[in-house]
């Protein structure tokens, strides 16, 4: 969110106090948007055998594409100090009207990516192991928008910050970073400024399902490379592809 200060004293946006670390983001993000490209590219002209796998990959890289091109955009910078948590647009993004919105996309590609690589391993594990029924499928499926909901959720009610917030922080932040945290595209918490006991709690359970989200993807990785070591009824040539796809999936 961005309001406009009401003083004399006159600092630039964090955009015009362009630092070494924006333009690396930047050029960082555009090296990753050209190597999603030709990844995208190659995986064209040589598509996976399993079809769910080469649905997986193509929203994988989708999913790569806009998380790097709203980072090129907001080059989103962390920093804390007195209670404070502030995530703030260093990049051209975060002038723009649509700026909170990009930076709130930018947040949701971060839990995406975690749901997209645990439904990886979930999905093999189902593949080599179990059936995957339709009514299974629908499940997951709902229990992923469930998630990205909630992560929404939590951004808007936790970190949107308001004129209170605004007002509360300002001039504390004056004194560390240089330029007027009105006129910036941000999100943060403070536990000094405006963190209620719902947003506290909201805030931590967010937290928490990432985690646990994690920890799914980690205890089904570990389930499928067990499975495959004791197998007995699979051949070598399945089994070593099936191993090779896990790699993959881990790196």
């Amino acid at each position: 969110m961005r309001y406009m200060p009401n003083t004399t004293i006159k600092f630039p946006t964090p955009s015009a106090a362009r630092t070494t670390y924006t333009l690396m983001a930047e050029c960082i993000c555009c090296i990753a948007c050209v190597m999603n490209i030709l990844l995208f590219l190659a995986f064209s002209c040589r598509p996976l055998k399993t079809r769910s796998y080469n649905y997986f990959f193509i929203l994988s890289i989708v999913q790569n594409l806009v998380s790097a091109i709203t980072f090129f955009l907001m080059a989103p910078e962390a920093t804390a100090f007195n209670s404070v948590l502030l995530i703030i647009s260093t990049g051209r993004g975060g002038d723009w009207m649509i700026g909170p919105f990009i930076i709130l996309l930018y947040s949701t590609t971060f839990v995406s990516s975690m749901i997209f690589v645990t439904n990886n391993f979930v999905h093999k594990y189902f593949l080599i192991y179990l059936y995957a029924s339709p009514k299974w499928l629908l499940l997951i499926g709902l229990i992923n928008i469930a998630v990205v909901v909630n992560w929404i959720a939590m951004n808007v009610y936790c970190e949107w910050p308001s004129k209170e917030f605004v007002r509360g922080v300002r001039y504390v932040v004056t004194e560390y970073l240089p330029f007027d945290i009105s006129r910036a595209t941000f999100m943060g918490i403070s536990i000094t400024y405006g963190l209620s006991t719902s947003r506290f709690i909201l805030l931590v359970e967010a937290l928490v399902l990432v985690l646990a989200i994690g920890f799914i993807g980690l205890s089904f990785a570990m389930y499928i490379h067990i499975h495959l070591a004791h197998v007995k009824m699979m051949s070598n040539q399945t089994r070593y592809s099936h191993q090779q796809l896990l790699m993959v999936l881990l790196l």
